[in-house]
């Protein structure tokens, strides 16, 4: 990418089953593995992401478009 390029992600941070939206944060990882071991579901939260794209790029800004819970 050039150093004038500009990146856009649009993440949907729920459980996409949709039952229990948040269903996959009220375990350890550990635990949450053991009880789904062929289910993926992203545990990543908005700081997380945060953290990656601070690690990769000089310019990061995020914004929260909505918040459905």
């Amino acid at each position: 990418m050039i150093e004038e390029g500009v990146q856009i992600h649009f993440i949907d941070l729920r459980d996409h089953f949709f039952k229990y939206p948040f269903e996959m944060l009220c375990y350890s990882e550990k635990t949450w593995y053991w009880l789904n071991p062929s289910s993926y579901l992203n545990r990543y939260r908005m700081p997380d992401y945060q953290r990656v794209f601070e690690t990769y790029f000089t310019n990061v800004e995020m914004t929260v478009l909505e918040r459905n819970m």
